[in-house]
């Protein structure tokens, strides 16, 4: 699957995140569990992490342009 960092974030094949690029660690062949549960907190707790990384890159992004 993919490889993602901390973040969530797709890295690139040299290992370096790919800007803007997000995936959930289900998509990137990451934690499984045995129970529905498990699978939907994961899911969450990475979805959250992705959703917010990228919501402090777009507001640094904007508050640049905007100097």
């Amino acid at each position: 699957g993919l490889k993602v960092d901390e973040n969530s974030q797709v890295m690139d094949v040299n290992g370096y995140a790919i800007p803007g690029l997000y995936a959930n660690q289900g998509v990137a062949g990451g934690v499984t569990y045995h129970d529905s549960v498990g699978v939907l907190a994961s899911i969450c707790s990475f979805a959250w992490i992705a959703g917010h990384h990228a919501a402090q890159a777009a507001l640094s992004s904007s508050e640049a342009s905007n100097q």
